[in-house]
């Protein structure tokens, strides 16, 4: 499926270039755990970040500067989705989340749907939410409790309630999901209400390096982030207090 689409050439060449990191992994939880007998579920994987609709041009962008926190996400959780044998469909496109979700159109049997599946588990992103609930229109909601939504930066409940949302007056077009916080699958997780879901670290180190590395004397240090200097305005007090804690 990958293969079919030029969107995923970035992806594809990261999980080609961590295959033997994957598979010693996976062999190593295989020692642990007996993967065997898990339950194989019907997955859908929709990046709607990727779809021309979006307007992001993110995959254009890959190899010339642009973002890749969300591809290195996603690429990550598709390889750990396939080793543990789940079976994957990908989409990329409205048209391809249309074909996939056509049959089931109109469901009104609750959530989750009753009889034969065709999706037990949905991994979707905010801008692919929108798409789905327009595709699906209102039997949409029969498939909110499969949802699980990669937000990079988490949702806060504030946020996610539509109605409180709204009394408030927050306009954020990311938002008013009504999901379980837990639903949201973020990699700086901001608040503990969403799920943590990270990725793999890539390393280019040989033995050697790691026992030169295992030598040297470590140095208390810590890494604040942030964008723009406006950022740090109404937080220089925080940044004194850990200057001094190291």
């Amino acid at each position: 499926m990958m293969k079919k689409h030029e969107e995923f050439r970035w992806m594809r060449l990261r999980i080609r270039r961590m295959a033997d990191a994957w598979i010693q992994a996976i062999k190593s939880l295989a020692e642990k755990q007996n993967l065997e007998k898990r339950k194989r579920k019907k997955v859908l994987v929709h990046l709607g970040l990727l779809t021309k609709e979006s307007g992001f041009k993110i995959a254009e962008t890959a190899f010339s500067g642009g973002p890749l926190g969300e591809l290195v996400q996603w690429s990550d959780l598709i390889t750990s989705l396939y080793l543990l044998g789940h079976d994957i469909r990908i989409s990329a496109s409205l048209a391809e989340l249309k074909e996939i979700m056509k049959k089931v159109v109109g469901n009104r049997s609750g959530c989750p749907t009753v009889g034969d599946r065709i999706v037990e588990l949905i991994y979707i992103d905010i801008v692919g939410l929108a798409q789905f609930k327009k595709t699906l229109g209102p039997s949409w909601v029969h498939y909110q409790c499969m949802l699980r939504v990669l937000d990079s930066f988490g949702t806060e409940p504030e946020f996610n309630h539509a109605n409180y949302a709204q009394s408030k007056g927050h306009k954020t077009p990311w938002g008013k999901w009504n999901l379980n916080p837990q639903q949201f699958y973020t990699m700086f997780p901001h608040t503990p209400d969403n799920s943590f879901l990270g990725f793999v670290v890539e390393q280019h180190l040989n033995s050697s390096d790691i026992h030169h590395i295992n030598e040297i004397k470590r140095q208390n240090q810590s890494l604040v982030y942030g964008k723009v200097d406006s950022f740090w305005k109404v937080s220089q007090s925080v940044c004194v207090c850990l200057s001094l804690c190291l």
